[in-house]
């Protein structure tokens, strides 16, 4: 069994997935668990410190003011979700848990 969970940014949104991700790991040592985040959330020091698995999606917040980055956003955000495609690929379950990476882990 594969098994993706995705929060970044914050402990608030990397404490829960690890304590799910502990209690898979208990109830199966067989199940494969991956946790998705962003290059610059505490998930970068969080996850590998309780010996669990970390991919990186690129972070896309929503532009708040007319420029050209909301031009470029949809072009990113496809981006994304390719990331997000890969990731989940083969994985019989996905669980979010906020931040940045969830969204695109969601469509995906």
């Amino acid at each position: 069994m594969r098994i993706v969970l995705a929060g970044g940014g914050t402990a608030g949104h990397v404490e829960p997935a690890l304590a799910v991700a502990r209690e898979f790991r208990n109830r199966d040592a067989s199940t494969e668990i991956l946790l998705v985040g962003t290059s610059h959330g505490i998930e970068n020091q969080l996850v590998p410190e309780a010996g669990f698995d970390l991919a990186h999606i690129n972070k896309l917040s929503f532009p708040r003011r007319i420029s050209p980055a909301v031009i470029l956003w949809p072009f990113r955000f496809v981006n994304i979700l390719v990331q997000s495609l890969a990731i989940v690929a083969k994985s019989d379950a996905v669980i979010g848990f906020g931040g940045y990476v969830s969204a695109p882990i969601y469509l995906a």
